[in-house]
């Protein structure tokens, strides 16, 4: 209780920090924090009431609280499935324009390698990444571009050098845009959106994969429905932050693993939804995101929690 107390009063919204503002704002871009920077790449955009795709890199550095520009995508890429082991950020997936792709990039050295080998066992739009003992597990996604009928249940795991290996499929409704995270050797599920003959249905339900026993197990419901959101683990607690239902969501929610209680955890200083959350150190950074339908953040936050112990 102490530390799910202290994660509320920590990530009140009066606790989160605006750094200096992202250069691009753009909302769908991958993340991930390989050498101590938050780097943000791709995402898309709006201008004159046009959709834009961007392969736009910005790097930021808390240090010096600057973005500097990173070596760019190899072509405009938006909500593909992103992690970070060591000094190395993966992007798998993802699309641009109608297309969506299988596509696999490594960001190291100071470019962007392509990974014929590591490419998805199939394209995936909105799959969410984790990253849990060494290696790489994605969650569902739609298949085509639009079409919420092909959204997917599927769950793969990946290490470097290795293949993708199809593990059993996530139960409840197949979904797309929820959270995932992982903790304590498990990996968590949270919300996201189906759907039902023909009509989107924001979830839920939560879930978790227990990897040595190779099997998913179901947790208490959650108390608001939401996709497009994001989870952190901070302390002794995975965060639910932001997202969207019929309105953009400001809202914080601590969810306690060792009791599946979720409790109301402060709010961001924006309603944000489609972002990115990564750590650097005792800290949470996030940028860009939508905040409105078709207006994207230029916020830069960071927010500090309790260090996993």
């Amino acid at each position: 209780m102490k530390t799910l107390l202290a994660a509320a009063l920590l990530l009140g919204a009066a606790d989160w920090k605006e750094r200096a503002p992202l250069p691009e704002p753009r909302a769908g871009s991958m993340a991930g924090t390989p050498g101590g920077r938050y780097v943000l790449a791709g995402g898309s955009f709006w201008k004159d009431d046009v959709k834009h795709w961007t392969a736009r890199v910005d790097i930021f550095d808390p240090a010096r609280n600057v973005w500097e520009p990173g070596p760019a995508l190899p072509e405009p890429r938006s909500d593909a499935a992103c992690a970070t082991l060591g000094d190395t950020l993966y992007i798998f997936g993802g699309g641009a324009d109608g297309d969506v792709t299988a596509d696999a990039y490594a960001l190291r050295g100071g470019g962007w390698q392509a990974l014929p080998a590591a490419r998805l066992p199939e394209a995936r739009l909105y799959p969410v990444a984790t990253v849990l003992d060494g290696a790489v597990y994605v969650t569902g996604g739609i298949a085509r571009a639009g079409d919420y009928s092909t959204v997917t249940n599927t769950l793969w795991r990946w290490t470097p050098g290795g293949a993708w290996e199809t593990l059993p499929a996530l139960p409840g409704p197949r979904r797309t845009s929820h959270a995932a995270t992982a903790f304590g050797g498990k990996l968590f599920v949270f919300g996201g959106v189906t759907s039902r003959g023909g009509n989107l249905e924001n979830l839920a339900d939560a879930w978790v994969y227990d990897p040595a026993a190779r099997a998913w197990s179901a947790l208490p419901q959650l108390p608001v429905v939401r996709r497009a959101w994001a989870a952190a683990a901070a302390g002794d607690t995975i965060l639910l932050l932001g997202g969207y239902t019929d309105d953009f969501a400001t809202d914080v929610w601590a969810f306690d693993p060792r009791t599946g209680a979720t409790r109301r955890a402060g709010s961001l200083p924006h309603p944000l939804a489609d972002i990115r959350v990564s750590a650097i150190g005792s800290a949470l950074y996030l940028a860009g995101g939508e905040t409105a339908p078709k207006i994207r953040g230029h916020w830069t936050l960071e927010g500090r929690f309790n260090p996993i112990r």
